[in-house]
């Protein structure tokens, strides 16, 4: 039987972990208004917390 070989690339050129920030920004917007929508201020200050957290990552990425 022939040797198989795995060779991995890179999807592409852009950070790894670009996609998955992107996508932490969105949940945690949708997280918020969940929250808001369900009056669930302990969750929405959470939430909000994330939020500002990622969107800071973005600023500090956009900046590079």
């Amino acid at each position: 039987m022939p040797e198989q070989r795995l060779t991995l690339t890179p999807a592409s050129s852009s950070p790894p972990d670009s996609r998955p920030r992107s996508q932490t920004r969105a949940h945690a917007l949708a997280e918020r208004e969940a929250a808001y929508r369900a009056n669930d201020l302990v969750a929405a200050a959470e939430a909000d917390q994330r939020l500002t957290d990622a969107l800071a990552r973005a600023l500090v990425l956009s900046d590079q």
